[in-house]
């Protein structure tokens, strides 16, 4: 292309422009930049990216400074039994995708980040079905004040029955579960189950008790088939394990679970019971949410953070067997408890099955 002549240039702030430029470059500069194009691979780069060093330590940083209240930042040590972040590089690799779907803070709605000289810009909404909730922490709380403002051990039945966090890194969002069917398909099961397990006791009345054992238990974990089936019909799929702390340990538990949970580190959500007025010698209620009860590897990360947390254990003071359960919210729903009428074990999991049999663990009321 020939140079442009002077009648032809227009001055500008930086120099001349000529009309005959062309924004794009000339012909030689388009031609190079289409090949660098077309031999790109985004997939491939975006694949691999997320396991660079340089990525993930920038990461951590920046959902600690995001979580952290500005006025409680020091160089002091973390509390015992406070949630870490992995940091060595094969741990790092190993959970690189929930470490990319936590990035981001209230304030800003981009992370940047810098990988081979270049600069990146990672979009990541935080997001809270709590918002507005006065007994839920909300997304531009810090962790510190929320725990100030809504302490377990002192707040209030009347202020709520339950305290609210949710992850806000969590890719799950609440589906529009069909409780109404859900409610009817499985109280007409219960109430089958309830006839068959009569007239199974009946007839078998002179068999041995080891034999009426045997068929009455396999009718019950028929009942609760069907009803699971019902509830995954019905999106009715949530379900949680539950802590017992007594009063004086409820705010350290609760800190440790809330703060697991805001980094992303357990479940979808939690909750602990409010102060119900019955004293001092009654235990509350923490529960820890997981996005799908059939999910057995996240059921079994999560409980794994709580005992690395040191909130889960196998033996009490006395020797005696002591864990925790995981409850699915479709028996919550139907009020199965325990000692109920059907005679159904209300837990779905049980955390000395979870832990002692590795990936062979059945359901707890199998």
């Amino acid at each position: 292309m020939a140079p442009p002549k002077d009648e032809d240039m227009e001055e500008g702030d930086g120099g001349y422009i000529s009309d005959e430029s062309s924004f794009y470059g000339d012909d030689e500069l388009r031609a190079h930049l289409e090949e660098l194009v077309s031999a790109s691979r985004p997939p491939s780069h975006w694949s691999t990216h997320p396991i660079y060093l340089a990525f993930l330590d920038a990461a951590k940083s920046r959902m600690e400074n995001s979580t952290q209240d500005p006025s409680a930042r020091s160089t002091s040590p973390p509390a015992k039994g406070a949630m870490k972040l992995e940091s060595k590089a094969n741990k790092s690799i190993r959970t690189a995708p929930n470490t990319l779907q936590s990035e981001t803070s209230a304030a800003s709605p981009m992370a940047t980040t810098t990988t081979q000289d270049r600069p990146l810009l990672l979009p990541r909404p935080l997001y809270n079905p709590y918002a507005n909730l006065p007994t839920a922490r909300q997304l531009s709380e810090p962790i510190p004040s929320f725990l100030s403002r809504l302490p377990p051990l002192t707040t209030p039945r009347s202020a709520g029955p339950w305290i609210w966090i949710a992850n806000p890194h969590s890719s799950h969002r609440p589906t529009t579960a069909n409780l109404a069917a859900f409610t009817t398909a499985s109280n007409t099961i219960l109430s089958s189950h309830k006839t068959q397990q009569i007239s199974l006791q009946t007839s078998m009345s002179s068999r041995a008790k080891a034999t009426i054992t045997r068929k009455v238990n396999a009718r019950r974990r028929a009942c609760e088939n069907e009803i699971l089936a019902v509830a995954r019909a019905n999106g009715v799929v949530t379900g949680k394990w539950m802590l017992f702390p007594m009063p004086e340990d409820v705010n350290r538990w609760w800190k440790v679970v809330a703060e697991g949970t805001a980094s992303g580190e357990l479940g979808i959500a939690a909750k602990v019971a409010t102060d119900d007025g019955r004293g001092e010698r009654e235990s509350r209620v923490i529960c820890v949410y997981t996005a799908d009860f059939e999910d057995r590897a996240d059921v079994k990360r999560v409980l794994q953070r709580l005992v690395a947390a040191g909130l889960v254990r196998k033996k009490g003071p006395m020797g005696e067997d002591r864990g925790v359960f995981y409850k699915c919210d479709a028996f919550t729903h139907l009020g199965i408890t325990g000692g109920n009428e059907w005679e159904l074990k209300p837990s779905l999991y049980a955390s000395r099955d979870v832990l002692g049999e590795g990936e062979s663990w059945s359901l707890a009321n199998g």
